[in-house]
């Protein structure tokens, strides 16, 4: 019975998170893209934006409010979980349609009002950012860091009074699998933890020293936003990580027999704090610095940052056969992705299809 309820209850929580960063996503992206559209600076709190955010919301809402109650009552009359994964599914395919639905709106109205008139399309120059203190990046790694040492420590104290063959396995908290006592054993989630970290320090690395490109035409304002949201975002991944490493000890506790095996059950519960925290660190701070969207002027003509709508496929995919451009910087967010209109990335798209294909295949044959 309590596994059964743990099962619900895991799939509800996927189901509420997938509806938590759906309902927040409009004010995780820049203010200059909504649901994939180039919003021109004097129409950020336009009416028709602002209604259409809403109807986003609610329809995400009654969407995953649906979801959830069919995953329930069919858990219920059924007695088994089997069905959670097809509502998760479901849940992921409604709303990407919601999604789709309010760019198709958006997009409607931007063209019927001419929202674009008066501005000519560019895309701006990549600039190199500043790079950030040491110091300050080595805080970000105190708090997973701390977990990592509690962790070891607790390893190093237990090992001497562990029993010779320990649980790597559960059934609620009864254990059903056990391994000989060996110190790679008992390190295991110290060990994975290491991997997480080294992780977490290459994003690090290459969030700090990825070019960006500046969505205001001040460019002090823009390194200012485009530095502290790359701050917030690197503080949100110390977070999540922190999380984690939550998670691995959790579980190394109960192998040691410090809590009761049941806890493995719920010892991914960190990490989905976690990972709501990080969308709440980012999305408070992304705009905690009031600086308004400037238009530049151009002569006649006043100038839009970054390109068509028309070239981005659902708001995120680059396609654009006169660009000849391979990589091209993202539309909103840090870092680049490649121009899927150009011949050469078709091509590299084939081969890794038909490399991937035949792998496969010389697998099965096998």
């Amino acid at each position: 019975m309590i596994q059964y309820l743990i099962r619900v209850a895991d799939s509800s929580i996927i189901i509420l998170l997938l509806a938590y960063i759906n309902f927040i996503m409009p004010s995780l992206t820049p203010r200059s893209v909504q649901f994939g559209v180039r919003i021109p600076p004097d129409r950020i709190v336009d009416p028709s934006l602002i209604s259409i955010r809403k109807r986003f919301r609610i329809y995400v809402t009654a969407t995953s409010g649906a979801m959830l109650a069919s995953n329930l009552m069919v858990s219920i009359v059924s007695g088994s979980t089997g069905f959670s994964a097809l509502f998760i599914l479901l849940e992921i395919i409604a709303m990407w349609a919601v999604y789709l639905d309010a760019r198709k709106h958006l997009r409607h109205v931007k063209i019927t009002e001419r929202w674009t008139h008066g501005y000519t399309q560019k895309i701006p120059a990549v600039i190199n950012p500043e790079r950030p203190a040491a110091v300050r990046m080595l805080l970000y790694f105190v708090m997973p860091l701390a977990v990592i040492i509690a962790t070891a420590a607790l390893a190093v104290r237990e090992y001497p009074y562990l029993h010779q063959f320990l649980p790597v396995k559960f059934s609620g908290s009864d254990p059903v699998e056990f391994a000989h006592k060996t110190v790679q054993l008992v390190l295991t989630p110290v060990y994975s933890q290491l991997i997480f970290l080294g992780i977490y320090a290459v994003l690090v690395f290459v969030l700090c020293r990825v070019k960006v490109v500046p969505e205001y035409p001040d460019l002090d304002r823009s390194l200012t936003v485009q530095r502290h949201y790359r701050f917030s975002v690197i503080f949100a991944l110390s977070v999540l990580l922190t999380m984690v490493e939550l998670d691995f000890m959790l579980s190394g506790m109960a192998q040691w027999e410090i809590i009761p095996g049941i806890f493995t059950e719920f010892s991914v519960i960190p990490s989905v704090v976690g990972l709501v925290l990080v969308v709440a660190i980012v999305s408070r701070m992304r705009y905690s610095i009031a600086i308004p969207l400037n238009t530049e002027s151009a002569g006649a003509k006043r100038i839009m940052n970054r390109d068509d709508d028309a070239f981005w496929k659902a708001g995120m995919i680059y396609y654009n056969r006169d660009d000849p451009s391979l990589i091209v910087p993202k539309r909103f967010g840090i870092g680049y992705t490649v121009n899927y209109g150009n011949p050469f990335i078709k091509i590299a798209i084939f081969i890794i299809m038909a490399s991937t294909t035949l792998f496969a295949i010389r697998l099965m044959a096998w």
